[in-house]
Order: structure tokens, then sequence, then C-alpha cells
């Protein structure tokens, strides 16, 4: 026994561990320094010291009398300590003594709480992962799955608890794990193709102290959409600045107009704004289409993104198809190098606006149907598709019923555009509206030329209210503009209406006076006509006179109505009231009628 516990000393004294050896009488035979400074005591005052003296609450004459381990806990004045009690025996099975093993139960308690929080930032980390949708997946330096996130099994057909410490061939022989762990180099930008899907994934190798101990892969994207829209957005910030992705500019706020046909088209495009339908906008030149778009766009739920326009008409079909659709590099001769974005890539997430529709040749039409039909796009020269999806506001000027019945554009696809038809009305059909547009555009034209309008001369303002409008709104805005141009005084006059439109007023029989026209402009050649200066004054205000007495009795005296019918201001209106004595005859009461 003696030889033994010797041995056992001598063994012991080199453990890191503490550990105090008891004979089988219950005094300590021998103890390491660890076990010294764990208790702080001195191994004089212990050894040949009985056991249960120098460790109170020491259980080894428990294990001594049933010769069976024993784990408990000691508490002690000065720590607080973990034990294991295990009994010693001689070859031939006599119990010789007890080792007892002591840790300091503060440390375990430090241990298991670090290693709980190891766990709980592992479970945090993988919630993150699993949250973020991405494909995720981790093996060994011999290439058994370490981690999956529940994204790439799913995607796999897998389930996360079968695969890890499986072999990654068993779960997919061609997977660029295997290769990375096995070369050590990077695969970056790779495609991993599964059920039909291209998903970019980069694979790393995990290097510890030069050796690689693993390889990790991610996906870059959760599919090819979004690293699409990846690039788009990249292009569209490395442009030079003007060929930025469009915005809208214009809200329904900017449609101006009180007239009952313009509001009824307004609230008809307001509330088709709100949805994903096509809308088809019908209306001659000039009437506002581009404008409609924009606030449709505006007021949608994809105002957040881009918003193309395009003109139909205006690009020939050899380059339409390449602008709407884009092309690959060394597509034809003459592409630019690397291709480029067409605009429906471009309009992604966003709207976009073709305008001229109805003069797209059936073969563009055909294109155009595949995009409505299907959501996607090719580029010239590539061939896979592209996934767009673009909410489509078409317009038109042309009657596509009547071009359907002559074979000039597809039906299927005037089907497909008129998911909400909205007719813009002439500016012809708008009384009152023309007056509205003026106060309107003539303060914009003023400033825009750097100079100061007060406002048009009443009788230029009532020939302009009675004018047909041909161009509708466009035609008034370049009267506006050219006006303002050749004013020299803070009021326009007759003398300043550009001579070119002075000619279609007159063949309109749309006439000032001619005492005016003495009176602006007697050396104006291009501007004066003898049409003009033979125009009889007073046969001009028997006739005004007479329209307003018409108008007056058709609306009962009703003095707004009646100016509304004349397309008359209500200042231009009340003057001519005076000026012919009919203010005061009227059987309609004061100007307080008119509101």
């Amino acid at each position: 026994m003696k030889n033994s516990l010797s041995v056992i000393a001598k063994i012991v004294e080199w453990l890191p561990s503490a550990l105090v050896v008891v004979n089988r009488s219950g005094v300590i035979a021998t103890m390491n320094s660890a076990a010294c400074r764990l208790l702080d005591i001195p191994r004089s005052k212990a050894e040949g010291k009985l056991h249960s003296r120098v460790i109170p609450g020491s259980l080894a004459g428990q294990v001594l009398a049933d010769a069976k381990p024993l784990r408990y806990h000691l508490s002690l004045p000065n720590a607080s300590l973990w034990a294991l009690a295990t009994p010693l025996f001689e070859e031939s099975g006599e119990l010789c003594g007890v080792a007892e093993y002591y840790e300091n139960w503060s440390r375990l308690e430090a241990l298991a709480t670090e290693v709980e929080q190891l766990r709980e930032h592992n479970r945090f980390l993988e919630s993150i992962l699993n949250a973020a949708h991405q494909f995720v997946a981790a093996v060994d330096s011999n290439g058994f799955i370490t981690y999956m996130s529940e994204e790439t099994a799913a995607r796999m057909g897998v389930e996360v608890s079968a695969v890890i410490g499986q072999p990654i061939r068993d779960v997919r022989s061609d997977c660029l794990l295997q290769k990375v762990v096995r070369t050590g180099v990077a695969q970056m930008g790779e495609l991993w193709n599964v059920n039909n899907t291209s998903v970019p994934v980069m694979v790393l190798p995990m290097v510890r102290e030069g050796q690689i101990v693993g390889a990790v892969g991610k996906s870059v994207f959760r599919n090819m959409e979004e690293a699409r829209v990846f690039l788009r957005r990249l292009e569209s910030e490395s442009r030079p600045a003007g060929r930025q992705e469009s915005k809208a500019r214009y809200v329904f706020g900017d449609i101006v107009g009180d007239s009952g046909s313009l509001l009824q088209a307004r609230e008809l495009a307001r509330r088709a704004a709100s949805g994903e339908s096509t809308v088809l906008l019908l209306a001659e030149s000039g009437c506002g289409k581009e404008l409609f778009a924009h606030a449709i766009h505006s007021a949608s739920n994809r105002r957040e993104g881009p918003f193309v326009s395009i003109n139909c008409a205006s690009i020939p079909e050899s380059l339409l198809e390449s602008e709407l659709f884009g092309y690959e590099d060394g597509a034809f001769t003459g592409a630019r190098k690397g291709g480029r974005v067409g605009k429906f890539e471009l309009a992604n997430g966003g709207a976009i606006f073709l305008d001229e529709i109805g003069d797209m040749s059936p073969f563009m039409q055909a294109k155009l149907l595949r995009v409505l039909q299907e959501g996607e796009v090719q580029r010239i020269g590539a061939e896979m598709t592209i996934r767009v999806n673009v909410r489509v506001i078409a317009a038109t000027n042309a009657d596509l019923r009547d071009k359907i019945r002559r074979g000039e554009f597809r039906k299927d696809l005037y089907y497909r555009l008129e998911g909400i038809s909205v007719r813009i009305p002439p500016l012809r059909e708008r009384p009152g509206d023309v007056d509205l547009l003026i106060n309107h555009l003539l303060p914009r034209a003023a400033m825009q030329a750097g100079k100061i309008i007060t406002g048009m001369d009443d009788e230029v303002r009532s020939c302009l209210n009675h004018y047909e409008w041909p161009g509708n709104v466009r035609e008034l805005l370049k009267v506006i503009e050219g006006s303002v141009c050749l004013a020299s005084q803070p009021i326009i006059t007759w003398r300043d209406i550009p001579p070119h439109f002075a000619e279609r007023l007159k063949a309109g029989s749309v006439l000032p006076k001619a005492s005016d026209q003495k009176e602006e402009a007697p050396a104006d050649a291009a501007i004066s006509s003898p049409h003009r200066v033979n125009t009889l004054p007073t046969k001009l205000e028997e006739l005004q006179k007479t329209a307003i007495q018409e108008a007056l009795g058709s609306t009962n005296g009703n003095k707004r109505r009646a100016a509304l019918l004349l397309g008359m201001s209500r200042s231009t209106f009340y003057e001519k009231l005076k000026r012919y004595g009919i203010l005061a005859s009227s059987k309609a009461s004061a100007p307080g009628h008119m509101t």
C-alpha cells in the first residue's frame, strides 16, 4: 500500500488539476501543488493529517465505506468547489484509499455561462442567415457538412438535421465546396443550378494557421432577377449626368382645367393609377397625353420606381427594337461594346410610357405583345430572356379600331393595352379651360423669357377663347411663348401675336376690332392685313352685342354661364356688358349673381 501511494504521489504532483489522495485510514497521504493552491492549505499541514479535519465537509470517508465513486459540491470558507471522490484499489482488489479531484465551482460556472453564450450566439447567427433567405452551406476539410441554412436545404429538398455530418458529395455530387476544399482556390460569381433555377454564388476556403480546415459557400443574390436589378442600379449610377433613369415630373394637380369632360378624364386616370392594369390614353396630338402618363405613375404604388418614356413614332423601326429591348455585345455592326440595356429593363419596377403606339410596325407589335403576355424581354443577340416587372402606359392619337379593321394593328395587342382606356378631350371641347390655361401658362412663359408680363388684352383673350385650337394645348403654349417673346410691354396685345397665328385667326374669322389694329400696329405689315383694316368696328360690336344677348337669353340671365358659353373671362364679360349697355337693361341683376 505504501509503495502504491508513493508512486501515486509522484504522478499526482505533475497533474494540473487539484488532487488529494487519502489512505484507507482517512489520512491524507499526498496532495499536489494545485490542490494546495486551490484549498489554500500548505502541504505540511495536510499530509499525515485526518482528511475530515483538514477538509471539513469532504465525503472521502463515505467513499471509503461504500467503495463507490461520488460527485458532490463542497463549500469552504474561501471557495466553492466541485468534487469527485473515486475509490483506489490494489491489484488484489483490496480498497487502499480514495482520490479526490477538486475543481473551482465558480470557474465551472463561468465556463458553463461562456458555453451557453456561445450557443446563443450561434443560434442568433443561424437565425440571421435563415431570415436573410440566403443559400449558405459549409463543410470541413474532409467534405462533411457542418452547416446548411434552411433556405438551402429547402431548395435542395432535404432536411437540415438529416444532412449535418454527411459528406457533401452524397447530397450534391457537383458541389463547388468539394473543389474549394481540395484546391484552396475561391470560386467567385459562379452559378448554382438547382430545380431549373440559377443562383449566383461565391465559395471561399476556410484557413486556420495556414491549413485549409473547410469551405463555405453563400449566394450573392437570391435569384438572377435580384442580380439584374443590382446591375441596372450600378449601371444607372455610373452613367453621366442627364442619362439617369427618369422619374415622373408631374402630378394630377398639374393638369389645368375644370371643364366637365376634362374632370371626368382626370378622375378616371386617378382611379386607374392605383392598380396595375395597363392604361391606354386616347387623345389628339397636343392634348397632354404624356402629362397624364406622368400623373398616373406619380399617383401609383410604383411611384418610387423609374418612369421611362419613348415615342414610338420618332424612332425608326430598325432602332426601336434595340431601344426597347436592348442588345448584347457584338449583336450587330456598330453595337456599343458591352451591349446596352433596353427601355423595358430600365423601367423594371416602375412604368414605361409608349407614346404614339399606333405607329408601331407589325413586327414590333408582336415583340411588345410577348412582353405583355410573358413579362420578359429578349435582347438582340441574346439567347436567354430577362424577366421584367413593368407597368405599361400607352398613348395614341390614331383610331386603333379602324387600324385593326385595315389590318394595321393587332387585335390581341389592342385588347392587352386596353386595360383601362382614358379619352383626353381636345381643347375645343373644354369651354372655359382656355382662360385657365392662359393664366397658368403666361407667367411661366414670362419667367422663362426673363420678362415681366402682367396680363393679356381682353380682345386678344376673347379671340383666343373663340379659336378652335386644332393643335390643342401644345398650340396654345407655343402661341403664348411666341407672344411673350415678341412683347415689348407688360400686357400682351395684338401687336405681340405671332404673324403666322394671326393669319390662322383671320382664316377662322376670329378677328380683333379694326380700331385696335390701327392703334397697335400702324406700321407693322407683318401683322396687319387688308382684311383687318377693312373690318367695320360697328359691325363687330353689333355681332358681339347680339352674341352676348343671345347667351344671356339661353342661360336665363345667368352671367357666369353666359360668359362660360362665350369663352370669355369674367372681367371681359362685364366690360362688354358695360360697353354695350346690356348691364343696365338686362333683367339679370348685379354682378353678384356671377359666381
